[in-house]
């Protein structure tokens, strides 16, 4: 997960979503921590799920790196999304 502004550690997973009519949908999740080598106390946490997604679009990463962004230089969605390049999450917000 590339941030220029924090460093970001975590880990991300996927599960397949087990309803027969959802056969090829898949959980996406991620769970992150920053700053990565601040102590404990000055870490946030955030945990994102995004239910019964595609195989191979990695949402949850994405709103992960954007709460980051956000929070850690006082940015609005608009804002993160601009300075971290996710010009095709903007265009989703729409639909």
């Amino acid at each position: 997960m590339k941030n220029d502004s924090v460093q970001i550690a975590g880990t991300v997973a996927t599960a397949e979503v087990p309803e027969i009519k959802m056969s090829g949908r898949w959980n996406s999740w991620c769970v992150v921590y920053a700053p990565y080598n601040a102590s404990v106390k000055e870490q946030i946490v955030v945990s994102v799920l995004i239910d019964a997604n595609n195989d191979w679009e990695w949402y949850a990463p994405y709103a992960a790196n954007i709460v980051m962004q956000g929070y850690f230089n006082n940015q609005s969605y608009e804002e993160a999304i601009v300075e971290l390049g996710f010009s095709e999450i903007a265009e989703l917000k729409d639909h």
